[in-house]
């Protein structure tokens, strides 16, 4: 065997020998930079999941917020609102904002956590720059409409306001009027009453009606103190006669002889007044003297 075959061999022998154990050491290797691999993908489709989840939250939430500030935007837009409808209105403006501050809050946790992830992944960092400008939209229009509905309720309180005063101002003068009405028919119930009584002279005399000084003196009428107890009221305008009961009857006071008749009905006599307004222009009191 020559020297050139003998050192080829040789080098084939020491190069089959070494093979297996370098092959081994690069396929452990790799072995752990897939397991590596696998690690960084499962942190990273967790991260991913997380940040997926909250950003559809987030999301479902804006729409949320969108849906309530246009239902809100209509009723405001409504000119027939009441104090209650404007107090619904208020609390929904209410829970609106609190919509607002819960989704800014979940924002920014997002944000904090994307910093501090180790991988920065630029579509998520647009897409949280891009939630951020419609949130703050949001923010401004329900500012905007809040407001606004806060200058419509000043108006209603005003409105509300003065219609209180105005009520106050017609009850004080429905009860001026009624005041008014109530002196009125008092007058009027004054001016249109009058008194009447009958009876025997000595009857008369005695309550104080009818009187004489002297035997030959003149009888007087309601000359002195009378007990006006004794008298009848009436109402002048609607009483037009008057029984007497007797078959004998004088009238006492001065009224127009014009204005009434003594009439007989069967043997009765009945004071027949034909003006009242006539009759009672002299005297208020009627005396009658009857046997």
């Amino acid at each position: 065997m020559n020297r050139i075959t003998f050192a080829f061999l040789t080098s084939l022998l020491l190069f089959t020998s070494c093979g297996p154990i370098v092959l081994k050491k690069d396929l452990d290797a790799a072995n752990e930079v897939n397991d590596s691999l696998r690690i960084m993908q499962a942190e990273v489709e967790q991260e991913m999941n997380m940040y997926l989840k909250a950003i559809n939250e987030i999301q479902t939430t804006m729409e949320e917020i969108k849906q309530k500030e246009q239902i809100l935007t209509m009723k405001k837009a409504s000119e027939d609102l009441t104090a209650s409808d404007m107090q619904l209105i208020n609390e929904d403006l209410k829970s609106l904002g609190q919509l607002l501050e819960d989704n800014r809050k979940e924002l920014q946790k997002l944000r904090e956590q994307a910093q501090k992830s180790t991988f920065h992944i630029k579509e998520l960092q647009n897409t949280i720059k891009m939630l951020t400008e419609r949130l703050d939209e949001e923010s401004k229009k329900v500012l905007h409409l809040t407001e606004e509905l806060e200058a419509k309720n000043m108006l209603l309180q005003e409105m509300s306001e003065q219609l209180k005063t105005k009520e106050e101002n017609l009850r004080q003068l429905e009860d001026e009027t009624n005041l008014q009405k109530q002196q009125l028919e008092h007058q009027e119930t004054v001016l249109n009453s009058a008194w009447y009584a009958f009876g025997s002279k000595k009857e008369l005399r005695e309550q104080g009606i009818l009187n004489r000084r002297g035997t030959f003196s003149q009888q007087r009428v309601l000359e002195n103190d009378f007990n006006k107890d004794y008298f009848v009221k009436i109402d002048v305008r609607q009483t037009t006669e008057i029984p007497l009961y007797s078959s004998k009857a004088k009238i006492l006071t001065t009224h127009p002889t014009s204005a009434y008749t003594l009439e007989r009905k069967g043997k009765e006599y009945v004071l027949v007044i034909v003006d009242h307004k006539e009759f009672w222009s002299v005297s208020r009191y009627l005396v009658i003297e009857v046997d």
